[in-house]
């Protein structure tokens, strides 16, 4: 298994018979709320991902879901979706209120 959202834009050529891509999909709002609380928004980071779909601006979310829809998923052997919100009835799944010192916290 592997997560790996920097490299979303090259999920397809991992692709094989015996392999399952899945995009998790999580509301457009949430991820840009997620990104601010990790000090992602604005970041180089940001700029280095949107150059890998030939952009310089834009929402990176949108742009990998738009990438998906149009191209990518008809690439991939097995491809799957998981919406986000539908985890948070997994008992491993950490609450927003518990997540606020995330990247600080050792497990």
């Amino acid at each position: 298994m592997l997560q790996a959202p920097g490299i979303c834009r090259h999920a397809h050529m991992l692709s094989g018979p015996n392999v399952a891509i899945v995009l998790m999909r999580r509301d457009v709002q949430g991820i840009i709320a997620s990104e601010k609380r990790v000090g992602w928004t604005g970041s180089i980071h940001n700029k280095w991902e949107l150059g890998h779909y030939g952009l310089n601006e834009g929402n990176i979310a949108e742009v990998k879901y738009q990438f998906w829809e149009e191209t990518q998923r008809d690439l991939i052997d097995n491809p799957f979706e998981v919406e986000y919100e539908s985890l948070a009835a997994h008992p491993m799944w950490i609450p927003k209120e518990e997540r606020v010192n995330f990247m600080t916290t050792q497990y």
